[in-house]
């Protein structure tokens, strides 16, 4: 005896599978009102089909050659017995459909040889954006594009009744985003049939809170490492810094047409010069070892960042421009102004520095973004718990651009793709929008440019300090 769906009649019949095309025809047929028996023809062969209600939800079929024998009439307790097996059958399958509909992650049902989706459940919807009734009947390999290999390889796994897991499998979903997927295919045998079935995990936040995570961890144990070397450094420095600038006076004081005077003079002017720039990078060593704490006020970031801009004229020239995109409608926020300044001016020079000698322009834009919880659609959603609005900051230059393969370390410490830096710039800026609650995202394109986007949390949580 087997059993199965149409529509919403739920069905068993006689288990010989060479009668279901005929059963379905008469089901299709309308013949299934009408009661008693009916002839019907099946490879030109005459077959009778008779039906018998079960219960208010299901009815037994069977078929047989004709001329058919004398109708069989079922006992009282072959019909409790079957009646068991339907309900049983009906249970079984209301069990799976809840089951499917609730289960947390991804589940898909697919036939095993061609990988097409038979059933489907919302978290994938959610996943990617296509809808149930939309992906029934489509294979897996257009879906998730996997290839013949990779299809192959899941069949005969499951043929043999073994699993088969693939891991961070990239896709892209309907809304052009991509995701980072895990896989675990298993066998499923009902009826003596194998389907494939699949439980999809999206792990595209755990991948970025991972990355996230190594990112601090590294530069907390930098930052406790350059505070000890820095404090070392700054005391023989200060007294070469000291001696220099009591020299220099006596000698502009002495004879002016003395030759070894001017060249010690060049000599000191340079000392003087040097030292003065390895002081500045120990105080952003020591500022970027230190815990920051924030003055915060409410203020417009419009205006902090029209106010940044304007200490940076000497940059702008007839090759390197600045176009402005800003929201009129922001609320102001509540940030350190001097903090958030620091990072406005240091993206902005490192534009214009990225766009020296072909020059190009540098656009700034402002928005109001929203950032979701994880299980969204949102690229850049950040495990918040709700909804949470972020004014968004994007300076997108025209310049030469990052490699792809330095993009990952552009926020380490000492990291630069410049010639002459000291590559602390952007690791500082980091440490200062974190100490904000906030974020930073870079995207490049080498050879076509640069976008960072610094994104501050409109909503204050009243927490002043943070380490870098």
């Amino acid at each position: 005896m087997a059993f199965w769906q149409v529509g919403e009649k739920k069905l068993c019949y006689n288990g010989l599978s060479f009668y279901k095309p005929v059963l379905l025809e008469y089901l299709h047929g309308g013949h299934s009102g009408k009661g008693g028996e009916h002839v019907l023809l099946q490879n030109q062969k005459r077959v009778v089909v008779r039906m018998e209600n079960v219960d208010n939800t299901g009815v037994f079929l069977w078929a047989e050659p004709w001329p058919a024998q004398e109708t069989p009439v079922l006992s009282r307790v072959e019909l409790t017995r079957i009646k068991r097996q339907l309900q049983h059958y009906l249970h079984t399958a209301s069990l799976f459909s809840s089951f499917m509909t609730q289960f947390p992650l991804g589940l898909l049902v697919a036939s095993l040889e061609e990988g097409q989706v038979l059933d489907w459940n919302p978290r994938l919807d959610a996943i990617t954006g296509w809808l149930r009734s939309e992906v029934l009947g489509k294979t897996l390999a257009e879906i998730f594009l996997f290839s013949a290999e990779e299809m192959e390889e899941v069949r005969q796994n499951l043929l043999f009744g073994e699993t088969l897991f693939l891991r961070n499998v990239r896709i892209v979903n309907r809304f052009s985003e991509e995701r980072l997927l895990n896989f675990h295919f298993f066998p499923w045998k009902p009826e003596k049939m194998i389907f494939m079935m699949a439980i999809v995990e999206d792990v595209t936040e755990r991948a970025r809170w991972g990355e996230s995570v190594r990112q601090m961890e590294k530069l907390s144990s930098i930052g406790r490492f350059i505070s000890s070397v820095a404090h070392e450094i700054n005391n023989p420095l200060a007294v070469i810094y000291g001696y220099t600038q009591m020299l220099l006076p006596r000698l502009e004081k002495g004879n002016v047409s003395c030759e070894t005077c001017k060249a010690t003079r060049k000599v000191l002017e340079k000392i003087e010069k040097e030292a003065e720039h390895c002081g500045k990078i120990i105080k952003y060593l020591v500022d970027f070892s230190r815990p920051i704490v924030l003055q915060k006020e409410k203020v417009d970031l419009n205006a902090l960042l029209e106010e940044s801009l304007s200490l940076m004229d000497f940059y702008v020239d007839d090759r390197r421009k600045i176009e402005l995109s800003l929201a009129g409608d922001l609320p102001p926020v509540l940030v350190d102004s001097t903090r958030i300044k620091q990072v406005f001016m240091n993206l902005a020079k490192n534009a214009f520095e990225a766009m020296e000698g072909k020059g190009g322009v540098l656009t700034i834009t402002t928005q109001l973004r929203v950032l979701v919880p994880k299980f969204s659609f949102a690229k850049d959603a950040r495990g918040v718990k709700e909804p949470s609005p972020f004014i968004e900051v994007a300076f997108a230059d025209t310049g030469k651009g990052i490699p792809k393969e330095k993009l990952s370390r552009i926020f380490e410490p000492f990291f630069t793709t410049k010639s002459q830096g000291a590559g602390l710039g952007l690791s500082i800026c980091y440490g200062i929008v974190r100490a904000h609650r906030g974020f930073m995202e870079v995207d490049s394109v080498e050879g076509k440019g640069t976008q960072f986007r610094v994104l501050l949390p409109v909503k204050d949580d009243g927490d002043v300090q943070a380490s870098a």
